[in-house]
């Protein structure tokens, strides 16, 4: 990905197919742990869009993965925002993953982004991952000219969103 190598396969998809088949993969390990899955789609953004669905999939997966995998109690929500795109005939989406969970501290965000970097190292040891999947979320994004971003939860956990601009 970052060596700019990967191309992006442009096809039809329906979003709401893709929506429900990645909650699909995690609602089930949310439920197991106790935690409550939510997804709450706005209905104008419902469609068919012009994009590269594996990429959109893999970003909302490792999300949604890591939502689940780092919250123990409470909830984890998948819910996705659309309004014009600016000076564009498409359509902006935002995709957003809340939970809460351990979270993370501002001044550790930059880091979440980084390859093989974590909120901090206690995190490698108690839960797993390289370190690789928020990194290589941020290249897909960037490949499709749209933007990750975190931010903790106020009520705790994190919040992490995607906004990609797509034509219908």
């Amino acid at each position: 990905v970052e060596s700019g190598r990967s191309e992006l396969a442009i096809e039809p998809f329906e979003l709401m197919e893709l929506l429900v088949g990645v909650t699909a993969l995690f609602e089930p390990r949310a439920r197991e742990k106790g935690v409550e899955f939510d997804f709450v789609p706005d209905l104008d953004a419902l469609g068919c869009y012009q994009g590269d669905i594996v990429r959109l999939r893999q970003i909302l997966s490792n999300f949604l993965s890591n939502a689940v995998k780092f919250t123990h109690q409470g909830s984890v929500e998948l819910t996705v925002k659309t309004e014009p795109a600016p000076d564009s005939d498409k359509t902006r989406l935002t995709f957003s993953v809340i939970d809460t969970g351990i979270g993370f501290d501002p001044e550790a965000k930059e880091r979440l982004f980084q390859r093989f970097e974590q909120a901090d190292t206690s995190i490698t040891r108690k839960y797993g991952g390289t370190g690789l999947g928020l990194p290589i979320c941020r290249a897909l994004a960037e490949q499709m000219s749209g933007v990750v971003d975190a931010a903790p939860n106020p009520g705790g956990g994190s919040i992490f969103t995607f906004t990609v601009d797509l034509p219908q």
